[in-house]
């Protein structure tokens, strides 16, 4: 698919419809090797690729935007081995091929002083436009890619197409190198506008083109994994002028079943892409193509200008979600993305906002995997996690174990964390990854009570506040510095309630919004001087109503179980429920956010210090800026019995969540859907030789194997400090029933029997939850509650 420069370059008279005229256009194969030619980015017009050396930049390779007279804005481009080295006029340098990126340095490029075979050669793909797009012999699908982030750095990336893809060769006169028009077989995506297939008698849905893999992605029930027949039925629909008439789409060199008009898959595989061909009435190849099959959702993402996507505003574009398991049309929705996290946008691999508006650009609610109905989602890119799964596994952890927010018996719909579905993001035709589509944490999901406007003569009233943490300081850590051991007991920093100070000491009003609707910084700061100035004996007598007590024990036994590294301050939510309800006033709960440091992993993706066999607060005390005040003088209060409820709080969650099958499973069951979809692999592809600080995505199911190793001996450190034995108190039962494989889905068990049988399936306390009639093979038990189940003495977590 990919050609060399000598294919692609014919005479410019050949040429249709080209706004160059031939006394200006010459063939880089007509160019004497002494020639040199100037390289010019389309996204940024007239100018030329540079050393960085030369103009006082980091950036081994720089554009020179508006300049071209630079004496190493030159290069030679002479024929080696199977493409073309280029070396700079003014320095000699060769352009190399470099895994290795360093920020601000280099990014897939680095100079050399001589030509190191493959990795100095690349090959040119003429477009129809008359540029170029420039890929490395070494590694093909690494493209120049110049940076538009405003380092003007050149680098390569996985291709995307966009401008700042496409270049253009000058020669010392202005002449232009004119590429030819691509004589390659038509590829099938470019017949077709859209492709839906339906699967038996679901809904169709649309397969998602991905240039990246030239493939189209298609999502399917998760159901298959384990064998059965996948029947599909193709509906092309052709591009505008496209003579379709007589054609036939097969698959894996099948026609479709004259009576079905089905194409029938026996145990359908994720592992390789299956062929499709588009043959015209005689059978002739009209068209080839791919289609890749995967268990996960597929998210079709559109920008309509990915120049101006940024992490301040949001940019126009569009999102189309495929699941498999969704009983509804997959629709185009109207769209907005900007960038999210301050760490995370300066990945490679960035995490996305999404808002989503109907045809009048109203704010539009929509469902996604049966989770919540809103206007505001996440694409969370798990860059620094290597295993791509610690925060999702987090808070579905988070959410089935811990307390309910001391308003539950008023808002029975309250949730303290977010849920969401892994899938694979398609962005602008191109495969982006492997994400977790996610709710946000916000008033919506706690059920806070909302902010009533002014009316007439009646004053605004504010009622439900949250708050997040972004930084550390005094504020963030309710009473000491950042580092130091030390408690001065002073008030925290003055507050003002202006309409639009949304931020102060480390915080963010996160509602009501702090622009448009109020500012009320009163509760926070009062809760924050409670912990900071109280004496120990006032603060053992009102820490209970001032903050939700039995959230704040479960938080601290969450966060000390995975020895979490950026949260116990920063990338915390703090809320009140409703500040004029007389029952509740403004007490404090707490809520989880950004878990990615987490399961033997910190912040930055290191695993050096994470060893598992530390004390919690030993270990943010030597590395990570100290314990939360609010924690330190729980630990001391002489009425309140810190340690003890802990102890008590930790045996009854040992049994059940926190018992280590219960813990691997959830890893372990989110590993194996990767690995059965295929998606690890493609992840890893997608982003090899990338770094996130000092984390990659070489081996995802190698960091799921470390976490599952860390959590044994963690949980090992934890039943000595809390005295539990899992021996005296662990749950069993029966292990002489007809299963011999369990595994956990959503809402659903998978039990593979050696024999016809029944099972009695009991809840982690000991409860019997159903009888199952089980058949040999594989058996589905549907619609179970979410939780731990004893089978045939195993845990199994069902998820949501």
């Amino acid at each position: 698919m990919k050609h060399t420069l000598q294919t692609l370059l014919i005479l410019f008279a050949l040429i249709a419809s080209t706004a160059i005229t031939p006394a200006s256009a010459r063939l880089l194969t007509d160019l004497s090797p002494d020639e040199p030619v100037r390289i010019e980015c389309q996204y940024y017009g007239t100018g030329a690729v540079v050393t960085g050396q030369l103009h006082g930049t980091t950036a081994l390779l720089y554009y020179l935007a508006g300049n071209t007279t630079a004496d190493d804005g030159w290069w030679y481009v002479r024929a080696e081995g199977d493409g073309y080295v280029m070396t700079n006029a003014a320095t000699g340098q060769y352009m190399t091929y470099s895994n290795e990126r360093i920020e601000g340095v280099q990014k897939g490029i680095t100079l050399t002083a001589q030509s190191r075979g493959a990795e100095s050669q690349w090959l040119f793909e003429a477009q129809s436009d008359g540029t170029y797009r420039i890929h490395s012999v070494a590694a093909p699908d690494q493209y120049f890619n110049q940076r538009v982030d405003g380092t003007y750095l050149l680098g390569t990336y996985a291709a995307e197409e966009g401008l700042n893809e496409r270049f253009t060769l000058y020669d010392r006169q202005g002449r232009t190198v004119t590429p030819q028009a691509s004589t390659r077989p038509v590829a099938l995506n470019q017949l077709l506008d859209k492709l839906s297939v339906s699967m038996g008698d679901q809904v169709a849905r649309t397969a998602v083109y991905d240039a990246w893999q030239e493939a189209y992605l298609l999502p399917i029930d998760t159901l298959l994994r384990h064998g059965g027949e996948l029947s599909l039925t193709f509906s092309p629909t052709y591009a505008a002028g496209t003579v379709s008439q007589g054609y036939t789409l097969t698959l894996a060199g099948q026609s479709p079943d004259e009576a079905t008009h089905t194409v029938t898959l026996n145990h359908p595989t994720c592992a390789t892409p299956y062929v499709l061909q588009l043959k015209d009435a005689d059978g002739q190849v009209v068209a080839s193509g791919a289609l890749q099959l995967t268990y996960l959702p597929v998210v079709d993402l559109r920008v309509d200008d990915e120049r101006y996507l940024n992490g301040t505003t949001y940019t126009s574009g569009s999102l189309r979600v495929v699941d498999a398991m969704d009983e509804t049309p997959d629709t185009m929705l109207t769209a907005a993305f900007r960038y999210r996290g301050v760490t995370a946008q300066r990945m490679d691999k960035k995490a996305l906002a999404v808002k989503l508006y109907d045809a009048s650009g109203s704010s539009l609610d929509h469902s996604f995997f049966g989770l919540r109905d809103d206007n505001n989602w996440i694409l969370d890119a798990m860059a620094v996690d290597a295993a791509c799964m610690r925060n999702r596994v987090s808070f579905d952890l988070w959410n089935d174990f811990a307390a309910p927010p001391y308003y539950k018996a008023d808002e029975k719909k309250a949730l303290t964390g977010t849920r969401g579905r892994f899938v694979e993001v398609v962005f602008n035709g191109r495969y982006l990854g492997l994400y977790c589509m996610t709710e946000k944490l916000d008033r919506k999901q706690l059920k806070l009570k909302k902010y009533k406007e002014a009316k007439g003569s009646k004053p605004a009233e504010i009622h439900g506040l949250l708050y997040k943490t972004g930084d550390w300081s005094y504020e963030v850590l309710m009473g000491h510095e950042v580092d130091q051991d030390y408690y001065p007991g002073h008030a925290p920093a003055g507050y003002s309630n202006r309409l639009g100070q949304e931020e102060w000491r480390g915080y963010e009003q996160s509602y009501p919004d702090a622009m448009d609707e109020a500012v009320d910084w009163e509760p926070m700061w009062s809760g924050v001087n409670f912990v900071a100035t109280s004496s120990q004996t006032d603060f053992d007598t009102s820490v209970k109503e001032r903050f939700d007590y039995a959230t704040l024990r479960d938080y601290y036994l969450f966060i000390e179980l995975m020895l979490a590294t950026d949260n116990h301050g920063k990338n915390v939510f703090w809320y009140v429920y409703d500040k004029q309800n007389e029952k509740y006033g403004t007490r404090l709960g707490i809520a989880p956010w950004d878990l990615d440091g987490t399961w033997g992993g910190r912040w930055d993706g290191s695993t050096t210090i994470c060893s598992p066999e530390q004390d919690f607060d030993s270990f943010l005390w030597q590395r990570e800026h100290g314990q939360l005040t609010l924690y330190t003088k729980l630990a001391k209060s002489q009425t309140i019995d810190w340690y003890g409820d802990l102890k008590a709080r930790y045996a009854q969650l040992r049994r059940t969540y926190f018992s280590e099958q219960s813990l691997t499973n959830r890893f372990a069951t989110y590993a194996t859907l990767f690995a059965d979809s295929h998606a690890d692999a493609r992840e890893q592809s997608r982003w090899a030789g990338y770094i996130f600080y000092e984390s990659d995505h070489s081996d995802l199911q190698g960091a799921v194997s470390y976490i599952c190793q860390w959590i044994d001996k963690r949980l090992a450190t934890m039943d000595a400090k809390y005295g539990y034995d899992p021996d005296a108190t662990d749950i069993t039962s029966p292990v002489d029933r007809p299963a011999f494989y369990v595994s956990g889905g959503s809402h659903s068990l998978t039990i593979y029997a050696q024999q016809p049988g029944t099972m009695t399936l009991y809840t982690a306390d000991g409860r019997q939850a159903r009888t199952v009639t089980l058949c040999e093979g594989r058996n589905v038990v549907t619609n179970l509650s979410p939780a731990v189940y004893i089978v045939a003495g195993t845990k199994v977590v069902v998820l949501p």
